[in-house]
């Protein structure tokens, strides 16, 4: 089973993730992001985190926790935490 997979992804304030027919929308304050579950994974949204139902875990093992990273990265791309490059001078 994947160690990945098993851990769950919080949902910061701010955030909302919708599941509709094998696909997963996140919408932040700036952005929305959308993707297509693959066949045979299913997510379970509650308590302000996502979770990966078991059984999808069972069966689908590195498909469940490539959605997990993908979820996650949705996640913090959409929330308050947006990805910020700072150049640094070298002399």
């Amino acid at each position: 089973m994947s160690r990945v997979a098993k851990m769950p992804v919080k949902i910061p304030a701010g955030v909302q993730i919708t599941a509709d027919a094998g696909r997963v929308t996140v919408k932040g304050a700036k952005t929305s992001l959308a993707l297509t579950l693959p066949s045979g994974v299913s997510i379970e949204i509650g308590n302000g985190e996502v979770k990966l139902s078991e059984g999808s875990i069972k069966t689908r093992t590195m498909q469940s926790g490539t959605v997990r990273a993908l979820l996650n990265n949705m996640v913090t791309g959409t929330g308050t935490r947006l990805f910020q490059y700072r150049r640094r001078r070298v002399d």
